[in-house]
């Protein structure tokens, strides 16, 4: 009986290496790739370069039988006010990317997201882009990093949530 148990336990923790293994190896694929609108930059690079995010994180989720990798960069509101003061009196905003690695390591972008946080309260709000070539051109933004991709991103921020426009 304790020889099983023992057997199991092994078993499991193999099981939950191997998939974090896999896990890391699916960001790593994602972040070496290059998209077909910019084959000089890998995602990596173009996204953890973009001057306009303060923190970027990357992860893994198996969802529907596909293997996605999300990342998310916090915007740094101080820069991007110069573009539009409204946004430093956010709490937070931030850009969520979703990639799907495909079985033959090919990437695609299912989605990019902005997602503020009000100055009161915990309410998150948010706007999905996934049409492919709204998604191109906000991804292309990214790749750009210069002062042009940054008050971009700021129009399309203000744009997505009608409280911040000052018009």
């Amino acid at each position: 009986m304790k020889n099983s148990f023992s057997i199991i336990i092994i078993i499991l923790c193999l099981a939950v290496y191997a998939s974090q293994v896999h896990a890391k190896t699916d960001i790593e694929v994602v972040m070496n790739s290059k998209l077909p609108f910019d084959k000089n930059m890998t995602v990596g690079d173009a996204f953890n370069n973009f001057h306009y995010f303060k923190n970027k994180t990357w992860c893994f989720r198996e969802e529907d039988n596909k293997r996605l990798v999300i990342f998310t960069g916090a915007l740094d509101l101080e820069d991007l006010s110069q573009y539009n003061k409204r946004l430093i009196g956010l709490k937070a905003a931030f850009i969520k990317v979703i990639f799907v690695k495909n079985v033959d390591n090919s990437v695609d972008i299912r989605s990019l997201s902005y997602h503020i946080r009000l100055p009161r309260g915990f309410n998150i709000l948010s706007y999905v882009i996934d049409t492919p070539d709204s998604l191109k051109y906000s991804v292309l933004n990214i790749y750009k990093n210069d002062s042009k991709s940054g008050l971009i991103i700021t129009r399309e921020l203000v744009s997505s949530f009608p409280v911040l426009d000052t018009r």
